[in-house]
């Protein structure tokens, strides 16, 4: 009997963890996610007819923006567990994959702007993206200190 409890233990264990983990990673993106609006809405200061223009629009956006930077974070921790090891063909994969997902994200930063700026002044929409580009140099600037430079 004792032997059934404990199986049947690692058996909820095995069906749960993974639930829990997906459920881990989900609430670290939704408080990353609330985050980087809060910095938004604390600096845009919109109107309520600007605010029920632009927040639909952020929204529709930032999940994209969201898992660009995550393959970037992933790129990242690997060059960091391996630069001491690096060879010239993975030092060219990196590069060719972080000039992509600059692309992409920039990419996506002017389809924001466009769809922006059919609803919402220039001064409006140029002020959003002064502020994304903000978060993001601080952002870059924070990982400088964690990112050691290739030997």
């Amino acid at each position: 009997m004792f032997l059934k409890n404990v199986l049947f233990g690692f058996l909820i264990l095995a069906i749960t963890l993974p639930a829990y983990a997906q459920n881990t990673v989900e609430l670290k993106k939704q408080l990353v996610l609330g985050q980087k609006k809060l910095n938004v809405m604390e600096n845009m200061s919109l109107s309520e007819s600007d605010a029920a223009a632009f927040w639909p629009i952020y929204d529709e956006f930032q999940e994209e923006i969201f898992e660009l930077d995550q393959q970037r974070y992933q790129i990242l921790t690997q060059y960091t567990q391996n630069y001491k090891t690096l060879t010239d063909e993975q030092a060219d994969r990196i590069l060719d994959s972080m000039f992509e997902i600059k692309d992409q994200r920039q990419s996506v930063l002017k389809r924001v702007s466009l769809s922006l700026e059919e609803v919402l002044p220039a001064k409006i929409v140029f002020r959003y993206l002064q502020i994304e580009n903000n978060m993001a140099t601080l952002e870059a600037y924070s990982l400088i200190e964690k990112i050691p430079l290739l030997e």
